[in-house]
């Protein structure tokens, strides 16, 4: 590989892009599956991805596409090994967007294409499950709009409907309604540890608290990533209320930014 992308660069300059689209199937239910099948099913994805970013380590890439599958995210039967390789894709996207901050990193967890390894048996079982299949034209559209949406997630996830239509889990936009996370009612009885944490007759929610609470809303919405931190963690308006009296639907609102979830302010 080291010696091909030579070739390459002399020829038509520096690699600035990578599209990692490899794939091949050999499904069987676990227990009739051989360790030399899932070899080759992880291998050809993974294996693949690690030739490719090792060999391109020194190029000053502007971005990372890499075609994982819905399998990855939600499964599906006889394809435990498929499943795991384009999971594995999708969080050494999200690691390799840490190590290059000026490369647009994305992993597409695409649903089944009108065409490549969707064969015409495979398209009746997809077509009684109502799931569309993606249109090859439509499919490059969209792989270009990701390759280029700046601040856009790292993962995302892309499906046909019943009809053909295209369409994604897209970030949220500033004039949308944050999901919540989760929501609590709190008071000194249900919560003891704010009995400490009582000034004039007011109890306080710790900072340390907050910070806890804000990590597991974040994880909860994004199930398989890891929390890594907090970036610029600032109070503007602390959680308090009177001793007696509950501080009601404290909701936990959450924003995703460049990939990495994140928690916006507590609302009272």
């Amino acid at each position: 590989m080291r010696n091909l992308l030579a070739g390459i660069r002399q020829k038509h300059g520096q690699i600035r892009g990578l599209v990692h689209g490899a794939g091949v199937l050999a499904d069987r239910l676990i227990v009739d599956k051989s360790i030399d099948q899932f070899a080759m099913v992880y291998g050809t994805k993974v294996d693949g991805l690690h030739s490719l970013l090792s060999a391109t380590a020194e190029d000053e890439l502007r971005f990372i596409a890499l075609f994982s599958s819905t399998t990855g995210r939600f499964g599906r039967i006889g394809q435990v090994d498929y499943a795991v390789a384009n999971e594995v894709l999708n969080k050494l996207a999200q690691a390799e967007m840490r190590k290059r901050p000026g490369c647009r990193v994305v992993s597409i967890n695409w649903g089944p294409w009108d065409g490549g390894m969707v064969t015409p048996s495979l398209k009746k079982v997809f077509a009684g499950e109502g799931i569309g299949l993606i249109g090859l034209a439509a499919g490059g559209d969209f792989l270009v709009r990701e390759i280029a949406a700046t601040g856009s997630p790292v993962e995302v996830v892309a499906i046909a409907g019943a009809a053909g239509e295209l369409s994604a889990i897209s970030p949220i936009s500033r004039s949308q309604v944050l999901p919540e996370a989760f929501a609590l009612n709190l008071t000194v009885n249900d919560y003891p540890f704010l009995r400490s944490h009582v000034l004039d007759g007011k109890a306080v929610l710790p900072m340390a608290v907050i910070v806890e609470w804000l990590a597991h809303g974040a994880l909860h919405g994004n199930p398989g990533l890891r929390f890594h931190g907090f970036n610029d963690l600032r109070i503007c308006k602390g959680v308090v209320f009177e001793q007696g009296s509950p501080c009601t639907s404290v909701s936990w609102q959450a924003r995703p930014r460049k990939g990495i979830p994140s928690i916006w302010c507590p609302l009272n």
